[in-house]
């Protein structure tokens, strides 16, 4: 063999050396593929989840912390309310199958900008269980994944099966919040501190005020949007299963409401209130709630007069046609002698 074709042969070895070591390294790359967490969800004992304090949220608070009791999951800053124990689970679960790669970004001065920063960041995961804990702050990012940082580590990942978004902090993505529920109602009576309102429905669809008299026009749309108000309330907040002095609830109620329909009733009242809320005890219901105030507020401040439907009043249209007694005449309106 000659010099040139030796050296040509090494040549060709060298390339098909590199191209190998290439294929190599890129299979490696493929398959370094690991768990963004070392857990089980089944071993958990406690989680929490946070948002950034600040941001304005029409949310019911900045985080939430849930603990494992047995089989099931509960709140355990609420006397243990109880919660969707296969919805905790489910997040659980896309947390401990994410998969990372090799890091996105090995500065600190890239964390906010991936909402992994500690002054800028989508949402912040506490875990703990018997062996282990750990502490991590999520950003959003495109598809299926998120900006992944454990805290005092600069690393940050590409955590792909999961989404910042979808690690809620809210109750209401794993409880059942349907607190107050009755379906088509036909029967309402409310009493708060404008007195009291008796409704029911008649067969064509109309409603009747008990404490209106015959001569006063029901608005039925005014009712009708008082009855969605009542028949249906979410709980905000959990508050706990003993009522206290400060909840205003009992004898010290601002409002008693009941509903009766086909299916069903349903009997509560509504407190005092705390912040932007109301408390709220429903008949039936082991936990006091806590419910956004102006959801409470036709039920709090709606008067017998409110019901009545004004545009049968006006003067020389009277709700039950002419002719009025002279004693009912408008007074505008001379009488003749």
């Amino acid at each position: 063999m000659s010099k040139t074709n030796r050296n040509l042969m090494a040549l060709l070895l060298v390339q098909l050396g590199i191209v190998g070591f290439t294929w190599h390294s890129r299979r490696v790359v493929e398959i370094e593929a690991r768990n963004l967490l070392d857990i089980k969800a089944e071993d958990v004992l406690e989680v929490i989840i946070s948002r950034m304090p600040g941001k304005l949220k029409t949310d019911d608070g900045e985080s939430i912390r849930m603990t494992r009791d047995g089989d099931r999951w509960v709140l355990p800053d609420a006397e243990n309310f109880p919660l969707d124990t296969g919805k905790v689970n489910d997040m659980l679960g896309r947390l401990a199958l994410a998969k990372i790669r090799r890091p996105v970004a090995t500065k600190k001065e890239n964390h906010n900008a991936l909402q992994v920063g500690k002054l800028k960041y989508e949402k912040r995961i506490e875990i703990k269980t018997k062996t282990s804990q750990y502490a991590l702050y999520a950003g959003n990012a495109k598809g299926q994944s998120m900006h992944a940082r454990f805290a005092e580590q600069v690393e940050v990942y590409l955590a792909r099966g999961v989404q910042a978004w979808n690690l809620s902090h809210q109750i209401e993505s794993y409880a059942d919040t349907d607190y107050v529920k009755v379906d088509d109602p036909t029967e309402i009576r409310i009493h708060n501190q404008n007195g009291p309102i008796d409704s029911q429905q008649n067969e064509d669809g109309t409603w009747t005020v008990a404490q209106l008299p015959s001569d006063k026009p029901v608005d039925f749309s005014r009712v009708r949007s008082l009855v969605r108000a009542a028949q249906q309330i979410k709980l905000n907040v959990p508050a706990g299963r003993k009522i206290k002095p400060e909840y205003g609830l009992g004898k010290n109620a601002r409002a008693t409401v009941f509903l009766k329909g086909p299916a069903g009733s349903a009997n509560y009242e509504i407190g005092a209130e705390s912040g932007g809320y109301v408390y709220i005890k429903a008949e039936g219901q082991d936990y006091v709630a806590k419910i956004h105030k102006f959801n409470a507020s036709a039920v709090l401040k709606t008067r017998v007069d409110d019901l009545i439907d004004t545009t049968k009043l006006q003067k020389g249209s009277p709700p039950n046609g002419w002719p009025l007694k002279r004693e009912d005449w408008p007074k505008d309106i001379p009488k003749g002698k």
